[in-house]
């Protein structure tokens, strides 16, 4: 009977290694409409494939109305990333950010025309031309691709250092244990963003709803409400009259004014105006 041979299998390829690249994106005042994509296309892109990594740029996803949550995963996971500081663009400075929370291999590099931001002088990046002419645009890809195996070599030398996490001695951030669902991490992110609208859209009515409940005071120590309640505010406490029961209440601490239906009608707006009056006229009111 023939020996068996191992499980290995020598004609299974290795996974692609990723190298993803934050820049600007769009045209940006002073320089040609397009700049940014050839300096992506003449210098970045052949640099990193030179290295023998798979290029990736934003703009390439198919989830484009998910571009964010793609951006950061993409700059948390990459085997590699290409930042290029050109024009000290904000969404690439907070995407450089992220990189540097997980203390992962970053090659940083910007054109001759944008002034070095202080906090990142200690970090070497690589200038290059922004007219973008041949032979030093030739020259800086080779640097680029040198500066890439570098980079990636020196990854684990605890002597080398590369972000911020590492010359302080921070902990660096990690990804959640287990496998993410993308499609579970994108429907979280748009039930955050719907949490975060209603929130905004009930403020919105309540703010209005007191608005219209309060009407202009007669006295500068009271209020009228048009849902039945009239307050005064008196050095004791808060006197409430409901018009409609014909009855009347004093108020003279926060836990029993709470505890009240006049508290419990009033919406936001109402109630932070009912504060603002006690704290002005009513100095014996209780607190809390």
């Amino acid at each position: 009977m023939a020996e068996k041979k191992g499980t290995a299998r020598e004609d299974i390829a290795p996974a692609t290694r990723t190298c993803f690249v934050m820049m600007p994106i769009s045209d940006v005042d002073g320089y040609p409409v397009g700049h940014f994509s050839e300096v992506y296309n003449q210098l970045i892109h052949p640099a990193v494939e030179a290295a023998g990594y798979e290029c990736i740029l934003a703009t390439s996803t198919s989830a484009a109305h998910m571009i964010q949550l793609e951006v950061v995963t993409r700059v948390a996971t990459a085997d590699l990333c290409i930042c290029d500081l050109s024009t000290n663009n904000p969404n690439v400075l907070f995407e450089y950010g992220i990189r540097q929370a997980f203390d992962l291999p970053t090659v940083l590099i910007k054109d001759d025309r944008t002034r070095r931001i202080f906090d990142l002088n200690g970090f070497r990046d690589i200038e290059y031309d922004h007219t973008l002419r041949i032979a030093k645009t030739l020259s800086t890809r080779e640097a680029i691709t040198k500066a890439i195996a570098h980079t990636v070599d020196s990854a684990g030398d605890e002597t080398q250092v590369f972000s911020l996490v590492k010359l302080m001695k921070l902990a660096k951030a990690a990804l959640p244990a287990g496998e993410v669902s993308q499609s579970d991490a994108r429907f979280t992110l748009i039930e955050n963003k719907l949490d975060s609208l209603s929130s905004m859209l009930r403020r919105e009515v309540a703010v209005r709803s007191d608005e219209a409940r309060i009407s202009v005071p007669r006295e500068p120590d009271r209020l009228n409400f048009r849902n039945g309640y009239d307050a005064r505010f008196r050095p004791e406490g808060l006197i409430v009259f409901s018009r409609e029961g014909g009855t009347k209440e004093i108020y003279r601490d926060q836990p029993s004014l709470e505890r009240s239906d006049f508290w419990k009608s009033l919406g936001v707006g109402a109630r932070d105006k009912v504060s603002e009056k006690l704290i002005e006229y009513c100095p014996d009111f209780i607190p809390f």
